[in-house]
């Protein structure tokens, strides 16, 4: 598991400078992370787009990232996260913490090789409960007999 800590980026002056700021190593390498906070075209939600970029390499590539709201099933469970990032062709899990008392504005970001479980929709609920309950998954092939088991057998 990789850790790293973010801070608002109290020296922005400009829209194209990044809101929050932090920096972490990953396979001995330093990388700078560069957040901006997003707002969905609905406005209904917010995330995080941005990047973590290779320290040592001027103008390199940079491995870009959006974290999304998390569904909570504990107080302890990360703000957002991202299912699809990756460095050096290896896999993260991030999950991001946003400091939840007043005027505390750290930060932390963890990645890891495992995914949290979310707390599961309304909507998702009950799309499992249909699921359960198609008839076709009633007409499911019945198990195969075993040799030498009569036929004629009451149940």
């Amino acid at each position: 598991m990789i850790k790293a800590n973010l801070t608002i980026n109290t020296s922005k002056t400009q829209n194209e400078q990044p809101d929050v700021v932090g920096r972490t190593i990953i396979d001995g390498k330093k990388y700078s992370i560069a957040l901006w906070a997003q707002v969905t075209k609905a406005g209904d939600n917010d995330y995080f787009s941005g990047s973590f970029a290779d320290e040592s390499v001027k103008n390199g590539e940079r491995h870009k990232i959006k974290l999304y709201s998390f569904a909570k099933n504990q107080d302890s469970d990360p703000d957002y996260h991202a299912m699809n990032f990756s460095i050096d062709s290896v896999q993260y899990y991030v999950y991001l913490w946003v400091g939840n008392q007043q005027n505390n504005f750290d930060m932390m970001m963890e990645l890891c090789d495992e995914p949290r479980k979310q707390k599961t929709s309304e909507k998702a609920t009950y799309f499992m409960e249909f699921l359960g309950t198609r008839p076709s998954l009633s007409r499911r092939p019945a198990p195969a007999k075993v040799a030498g088991e009569p036929d004629n057998l009451p149940f």
